[in-house]
């Protein structure tokens, strides 16, 4: 008997009791389908994912965290105001910057991983790079 554990990931739509008095919990899952399963088999995921956003985010965020409603609301209220910036260009293009904001807050939140590229001299063959102080110096 193969003893792997499955995990459905769904919404609780529900429940029912059966003649004995076990209970069973009526979930929803992503196909819509709709299923019984005894609670004591459930496992409630209590740790939602952290978001993951771009750097310029994250540093207005550790900026503002402290009194977060009154800066989102502040933005947006100066935005003509406001010089251009990335985290402007983010705000003005993500469809849920209000609620990554807040979902930063609630749950955390990680750093996207910029990519990284290599940049070479055709006429000295070297490469450019860039300390962590932003010098730049060449390979």
């Amino acid at each position: 008997m193969n003893k792997d554990k499955i995990y459905i990931e769904g919404y609780e739509v529900g429940f029912s009791v059966d003649t004995t008095g076990a209970r069973e919990k009526k979930i929803q899952v992503a196909s819509g389908e709709i299923v019984s399963i005894d609670e004591r088999f459930i496992y409630k995921s209590i740790e939602p994912e952290k978001v993951k956003v771009p750097q310029c985010v994250a540093d207005w965020y550790e900026k503002k965290k402290h009194d977060l409603n009154h800066y989102i609301w502040d933005y947006i209220y100066n935005w003509n105001h406001q010089e251009e910036s990335e985290f402007k260009r983010w705000m003005n293009c993500s469809i849920i910057s209000f609620q990554t904001l807040v979902n930063m807050h609630q749950f955390g939140y990680e750093v996207e991983k910029e990519k990284r590229y290599f940049v070479k001299i055709r006429a000295t063959k070297h490469y450019i790079a860039k300390d962590g102080t932003g010098k730049i110096f060449f390979l």
